[in-house]
């Protein structure tokens, strides 16, 4: 199996798209759009539902069904392209799953809460992860658009690239304390070695789902039809926008301005630079900002 390509060799694209094809770029990305906006609406009958029925263990909110929907298209693309990997491929899909699954339960172990159904919550965060992972890297063997050193078997510069990640969202994690703490919360003592843990889950999945997969689909599918720095653009707009959506649903309902200004204060401030590291970088740098960022603000108790 030959080695990826250079990451800036990947990105390179020259000449011109003809006009047909530009427009079938925009229908993609109006495709997208209009799918994440039908997951997203969908949420909310699906959680009245869930609550009025007592069902327990589903998936409602938007986070949790994009992640499900990812992990279909992750598991297609594995399938797919089951020929571009090897068992090292399962395998490291299974340690990033293994870790979500660690840090997810770690909560119901520290805190002794008893799950409606025991390990469910982590064990389908874990198949999602895995599955994504997996038909990302079936998708990077063909389509060298994303650095995943990990995936090329660069062990050492995966490492690298995650130290480097953590101390380049250092300064970033300190702004977001500031910002919690305007905004009325009070930092406190915590567990330092379960605030690193529990980081783990949101720092691996979100990047993962959102930047990994999402955008390596994005990627492939908009070079095809702009040029090289348009098709970065847009597929890093969708994904800081989808990613930040996620997080105000709730106020969405009760105070849409809020939740808009929210919504662009996670994407600008902390959104585009962890996926500009993912498109420009490797993701292996975006899952080491995006932790230190959530380890900080864990380890102080907010």
């Amino acid at each position: 199996m030959t080695a990826w390509p250079s990451r800036d060799a990947s990105i390179g694209q020259t000449g011109s798209t003809t006009r047909a094809s530009t427009r079938r770029g925009w229908l993609a990305a109006g495709a997208f759009v209009g799918a994440y906006t039908a997951l997203y609406a969908a949420s909310y009958p699906l959680t009245n539902w869930v609550e009025r029925e007592a069902i327990h263990g589903l998936p409602t909110d938007p986070g949790s069904l994009m992640y499900a929907a990812l992990a279909i298209v992750g598991l297609a693309l594995a399938l797919n392209g089951r020929g571009e990997l090897a068992g090292r491929d399962w395998l490291l899909g299974l340690a990033f799953g293994g870790v979500v699954w660690i840090s997810i339960q770690s909560r119901y172990w520290y805190n002794d809460w008893t799950p409606y159904v025991p390990y469910l919550d982590p064990t389908m965060h874990a198949g999602a992860t895995m599955a994504m992972v997996v038909g990302a890297t079936a998708l990077l063997r063909r389509n060298p658009v994303l650095g995943f050193r990990l995936a090329q078997g660069r062990i050492r510069d995966g490492a690298t690239a995650l130290l480097g990640g953590a101390l380049l969202g250092l300064p970033f994690a300190i702004v977001n304390v500031l910002l919690l703490v305007g905004q009325g919360s009070s930092p406190g003592a915590a567990d330092l070695p379960f605030a690193a843990i529990t980081a783990l889950r949101p720092a691996v999945l979100e990047e993962v789902a959102y930047r990994l997969l999402f955008l390596a689909v994005a990627l492939t599918v908009f070079r095809r039809h702009f040029s090289s720095a348009m098709a970065v653009t847009l597929a890093v707009g969708l994904s800081v926008t989808f990613h930040a959506a996620v997080h105000v649903p709730e106020l969405l309902l009760t105070s849409p301005v809020s939740a808009l200004v929210t919504a662009a204060v996670i994407g600008v401030v902390f959104g585009l630079p962890i996926a500009l590291l993912a498109a420009r970088r490797s993701i292996e740098s975006a899952i080491g900002f995006h932790w230190v960022i959530d380890a900080v603000r864990f380890a102080l108790g907010l």
